[in-house]
């Protein structure tokens, strides 16, 4: 039995404080990136509570890039804040009659280039890397949506229609299920590192061109208060974010 790990906590009250933090310390800070990057919300219309990102473009819809995701999970109060690294892949060239075209995913999403780099071992690497830097578990969350039900932004997102969750557990890696897959995703069940997942997730492509998938890497935390202590922006970049820069924020560095 796993035990029961202490989550740290963030000196902002809601995924819009904490965005806004972030963002504005990339642009300020000397020593990091003052280009491209783009604050978006999923929903405008819910601005405290909804999933917020920032992205290496000023280009929208943004489906295409890597993104900084801080999420609600679950979305409900009680929920905890998820900082990390997150990824979508599209549907299937053979929906294209059937779905709105930008939900067709092309050869310039970053997906591809996520898959070789996992296939690699890379982002496995990289997540050891941020477990070790935060001193507790990482978690890697996989959401799908049948085509039918694509998460529409300025929308409430649609309940998934399959989920499945891990922990890499500090200090020794350890690979935990969390939450087990119910549908389409249940052979990833039985993986043992993020190498064999998305192995796994190639593996059911074919019944994945129809379902709409997000990928999460990210961090545990407890919202807090401005005014209390916690981490804040300058950790939460060091410590958890700026790992991820080489996984498609590159070019919005470099541009």
């Amino acid at each position: 039995m796993t035990t029961e790990e202490t989550v740290p906590v963030v000196a902002f009250r809601n995924n819009r404080e904490v965005a806004r933090a972030i963002i504005s310390f990339i642009k300020e800070s000397e020593s990091n990136p003052r280009s491209s990057f783009t604050l978006r919300p999923f929903n405008r219309f819910d601005p405290e509570h909804t999933d917020w990102w920032i992205v290496p473009s000023s280009e929208w819809p943004a489906y295409k890039f890597s993104k900084f995701c801080f999420h609600r999970r679950p979305r409900s109060p009680e929920g905890l804040l998820y900082v990390g690294y997150y990824v979508e892949k599209g549907l299937g060239r053979k929906l294209h009659k059937w779905v709105h075209p930008r939900y067709i995913m092309g050869n310039d999403w970053f997906w591809h280039r996520f898959v070789s780099l996992a296939k690699e071992g890379s982002v496995e690497e990289t997540a050891k890397e941020v477990c070790k830097s935060v001193g507790t578990s990482v978690h890697i969350l996989i959401e799908v949506y049948a085509f039918n039900r694509v998460p529409e932004y300025d929308r409430q997102p649609n309940e998934p229609s399959d989920q499945v969750e891990f922990a890499l557990r500090f200090p020794n890696f350890q690979w935990e299920l969390l939450r087990p897959a119910q549908n389409v995703l249940a052979p990833t069940n039985e993986s043992d590192g993020i190498r064999s997942l998305v192995q796994q997730i190639e593996d059911l492509q074919n019944d994945l061109d129809f379902y709409w998938l997000d990928w999460i890497i990210g961090v545990r935390f407890r919202y807090g208060q401005e005014d209390s202590p916690g981490w804040r922006a300058p950790d939460l970049w060091s410590r958890v974010l700026k790992f991820w820069m080489p996984f498609g924020f590159q070019e919005a560095v470099e541009s």
